[in-house]
């Protein structure tokens, strides 16, 4: 059984907290759909990430979003799993020199 991406979210989000003192807001945009669930606030420029259920993947609508958005110069992640998640916000840290005690594990 495939985890929900919501539950995902929410695990992911809390320990990049916890781990990390990373914070993120969700992205709400009414109206509009396609937009990443989470904008992760980190120093210099924010990261965006779309959650999925394990194994899914971004809907048309959204790649087009993503890209779009890639194109302005933002970073837009899909994952479908917690630690992936983590380490992408590890390394984002790591690239804009700020260090992160949590070593991926």
């Amino acid at each position: 059984m495939s985890k929900l991406e919501s539950s995902i979210e929410r695990k992911a989000c809390k320990r990049a907290e916890d781990l990390m003192g990373v914070t993120s807001s969700k992205l709400v945009t009414p109206g509009e759909v396609g937009y990443p669930d989470r904008i992760v606030w980190l120093p210099i420029s924010p990261i965006m990430i779309e959650f999925k259920k394990v194994g899914k993947d971004a809907e048309p609508r959204q790649h087009y979003i993503h890209e779009m958005l890639r194109n302005l110069g933002y970073e837009v992640f899909v994952v479908d799993n917690v630690m992936d998640a983590l380490h992408i916000i590890r390394n984002a840290l790591i690239e804009r020199g700020i260090e992160c005690e949590w070593n991926g594990v």
